[in-house]
């Protein structure tokens, strides 16, 4: 009987480390260690008017991934940055008392997508950019 035992753990064993080396492989954004900092590539904008700022604003060729075009008010000049993220999903846990061979099943999508948003907002005056601002939680990682 005891052979049994190390023979099914063994065989257990095996087919759990063969399903986590066949998973399927996830897209996560990857901000490349060359990319310019967003702060230090928007603080040249301050102090240029606002038509300079949308003709030469290029967030796409950054790498940023940007929600809309641009909304101009009479005091600041919006952008909306995208960062998209996957959360994994947890995998369900096996309970002590489950029978030899319980084999834990993923979930059809191992991961959740989530967009993250960060507003960039160059403060105006005459339309002229006077100051950045930051807000949202995307915001933290640029």
């Amino acid at each position: 009987m005891k052979p049994f035992i190390v023979s099914s753990l063994s065989s257990i064993c095996f087919l759990l480390l063969q399903a986590c080396s066949n998973a399927p492989a996830q897209n996560h954004t990857v901000i490349s260690s060359t990319k310019i900092a967003l702060p230090d590539y928007l603080e040249q904008y301050i102090g240029q008017d606002v038509s300079s700022i949308r003709r030469q604003l290029n967030l796409h060729k950054l790498g940023y991934e940007t929600l809309g075009s641009p909304i101009q008010t009479s005091n600041q000049l919006s952008y909306t940055i995208v960062r998209r993220i996957q959360i994994p999903t947890p995998m369900p846990t096996m309970r002590s008392d489950s029978s030899v061979g319980a084999i834990p099943i993923p979930t059809a999508t191992p991961y959740y997508d989530v967009q993250l948003e960060c507003q960039v907002h160059f403060l105006l005056k005459d339309n002229i950019a006077q100051s950045v601002q930051y807000q949202g939680k995307a915001c933290k990682g640029y």
